[in-house]
C-alpha cells in the first residue's frame, strides 16, 4: 500500500484490508513510511515482488513499468479515474450533496463552496497545474442540491500564485478576504477538513463567529482537525473502511486471473 504522507484517511481504509484479510486469508502488508531509520525503507522499484499495489494515485511512468511487470493495481484517488487501472472512490458529488443538506437544516438563506482549484503542493504524482477533479465533483453536488431548494451558492475554487512565502500565509490571506466577502450568516463548505481548519483560523482571527456567521463543514472527517479545533468543525465521512475493503477484494479478484472491477462509495455522511 502506498498513500501521501498527507493523507490523514488511510487508517480507515487499512481497518476495511484488514477486515477483508480476517474473511479470505493472511497477507503480508508493506506500506512505504517513515520509520526513523528503525525498519529498512520499502521501495517500490524493480526488485520489489510483491503480488499487488493499492496506491493513491500514480504517474505515468510508474503505470508503465507496473503493467509491463504484471503487477495488480488498484488506485484509491479521484484524480486518477479513467487511467489503466481501476479506481475505488468516495462518491464526492454525493458528499457535496450531504453538506449541503446538513447546512439546509439550520435555516441559512446564504451558502457557498471553497475548493482547491489546482494543487497546493507539489507531491510528485500529480503536478501543480491539474484541476482537482474531486474538488470540482464536491462542488457539482453541493450545488445542484441547494439549487434544487430554491438558493445560489457563491463558488470558489481557490489556487496560490505559489511565491516565495510559506503556503499557509498567502492561503490565510486569500481566505480572509474570502470570508469577508461573504454574506453573513452563511453556511460554507469546505473541499476538505484541512481547507475547513484554514477557514475557521481566519474567521477567527479577523473575528468573525463560527458558527454564528460562518458554519463551517468539511469533508473527510479528521479528528486533529475536526475534533481539536475550537469549535469542532463538522465534517463528511470519508467511507474509507468500505474502500479499503472493496480494494482488498479488487486486488484479491486480480490475483486470481479476475477483471477487478471500479466502484464509487456513497457511504460518505
Amino acid at each position: 500500500m502506498r498513500f501521501p504522507s498527507w493523507i490523514t484517511f488511510q487508517r480507515g481504509v487499512f481497518d476495511g484490508i484488514l477486515k477483508f484479510m480476517q474473511a479470505h486469508e493472511p497477507w503480508v502488508i508493506e506500506a512505504p513510511m517513515d520509520s526513523g531509520g528503525e525498519l529498512a525503507p520499502v521501495v517500490i522499484g524493480p526488485r520489489w515482488h510483491g503480488d499487488g499495489l493499492i496506491v493513491f494515485r500514480y504517474t505515468p511512468q510508474e503505470a508503465t513499468a507496473w503493467r509491463k511487470a504484471g503487477i495488480p493495481v488498484v488506485n484509491l484517488s479521484t484524480e486518477r479515474l479513467g487511467g489503466v487501472f481501476p479506481s475505488i472512490v468516495p462518491d464526492n458529488e454525493g458528499g457535496g450533496a450531504a453538506a449541503a443538506k446538513h447546512l439546509l437544516t439550520l435555516g441559512l438563506r446564504h451558502f457557498a463552496y471553497v475548493g482547491r482549484a489546482t494543487p497546493f503542493v507539489d507531491d510528485g504524482l500529480t503536478g501543480l497545474g491539474v484541476a482537482r477533479r474531486y474538488s470540482q465533483e464536491r462542488e457539482a453536488g453541493f450545488r445542484k442540491t441547494l439549487e434544487e431548494a430554491g438558493f445560489t451558492p457563491l463558488l470558489f475554487q481557490v489556487s496560490t500564485r505559489r511565491n516565495n512565502g510559506p503556503v499557509w500565509e498567502e492561503l490565510h490571506e486569500t481566505y480572509s478576504g474570502l470570508l469577508q466577502a461573504l454574506p453573513r450568516p452563511c453556511g460554507v463548505f469546505a473541499a476538505d477538513d484541512m481547507l475547513a481548519h484554514g477557514l475557521l483560523q481566519a474567521a477567527q482571527s479577523s473575528g468573525a463567529r463560527v458558527p454564528q456567521d460562518v458554519a463551517l463543514v468539511g469533508f473527510n472527517d479528521q479528528s486533529h482537525f475536526c475534533q481539536a479545533a475550537t469549535p469542532p468543525l463538522s465534517s463528511v465521512t470519508y467511507p474509507g473502511e468500505a474502500i479499503g475493503l472493496r480494494a482488498a477484494e479488487a486486488i484479491y479478484a486480480s490475483c486470481r486471473g479476475s477483471p477487478p472491477q471500479a466502484a464509487t462509495f456513497s457511504g460518505c455522511q
